[in-house]
């Protein structure tokens, strides 16, 4: 099955603050996947033992052999692929090969990308995209289901582009670190708060914005703090020195530096005669 065509059920969802020690393989009746959350341990899937450290991703197919050695803090999701055994919402224990039960499986569905076994380490995005699956699965609303399933098709389709379409993957994310820019230009403190922001080394993120824009990824930063500040300036009768505080400038000499810089003006003398491109956006130099 295409993961186009998935409708996940999302049977569990929870946080183990230590998993338990296997002493030998185990197998379970739905989808699995684990995230590390902390402790250091391995995974044995088929024979083949698997290191695992904080923010390591696993997802194992039904009838997998599996164990775990190690204290983690994990997070779990069960799951099916479709909607045909969601009638059956209380999930079956791993049990031995000897004690498994085909008939007891609920899918038996598979997906492109999920017919197998994996581990890989993955960042801050989908660790906090596993995290709001947990808590939206928690809070048992009348809409828990519908998000759930919705959040986990998202989350598995973009653990896939990013393993088949890295360039597309790259696209995406570019488009997202811009976005969270533009909107939270005025409290990112320097290129550090957009790393812990997105789960990436600051040194990464600013190689894919200056390969995207051609500019620095700082220079971005101010770009779009000058853009809210033509903002403030035509829309409020703030002072300067108010609005170089709510841009996320030091001081007001270091406002009207970059200010003059960007736009070719003074802040005074664009809200005097409101230059610019008449949408407070920085003029191109």
């Amino acid at each position: 099955m295409h993961l186009s065509e998935c409708n996940p059920y999302l049977r569990a969802a929870q946080i183990q603050p230590a998993v338990l020690e296997g002493t030998s393989p185990r197998m379970a009746y739905d989808h699995r996947i684990f995230l590390i959350l902390g402790g250091k341990g391995l995974i044995c899937i088929a024979g083949q033992d698997y290191p695992l450290r904080e923010n390591m991703f696993i997802c194992i197919p039904p009838e997998t052999e599996y164990y775990f050695r190690g204290k983690m803090k994990v997070a779990v999701l069960n799951y099916d692929l479709t909607r045909a055994f969601q009638n059956q919402s209380m999930p079956l224990a791993p049990v031995a090969r000897s004690a498994y039960d085909p008939a007891l499986r609920f899918d038996l569905v598979t997906a492109e990308g999920y017919d197998a076994p994996a581990v890989f380490p993955v960042d801050q995005m989908v660790r906090d995209a596993v995290l709001q699956i947990v808590a939206a699965y928690a809070s048992k609303s009348q809409y828990s289901d519908a998000r759930t399933s919705a959040e986990l098709k998202e989350l598995l389709c973009a653990l896939l582009e990013r393993q088949t379409a890295p360039q597309d993957y790259s696209a995406r994310l570019i488009e997202k670190i811009l976005l969270y820019i533009r909107s939270n230009a005025a409290e990112i403190k320097d290129n550090e708060t957009l790393g812990k922001a997105f789960g990436y080394h600051p040194v990464y993120i600013a190689s894919l914005i200056k390969e995207k824009t051609g500019k620095p990824l700082h220079r971005i930063i101010l770009e779009e703090r000058i853009r809210l500040a033509c903002r403030f300036l035509r829309s409020t009768d703030n002072s300067v020195e108010q609005i170089a505080f709510d841009t996320g400038f030091s001081s007001r000499n270091h406002f009207c530096t970059v200010f003059k810089s960007i736009m070719r003006t003074t802040p005074l003398a664009y809200r005097m005669g409101k230059k610019g491109d008449g949408q407070g956006y920085p003029a191109a130099k």
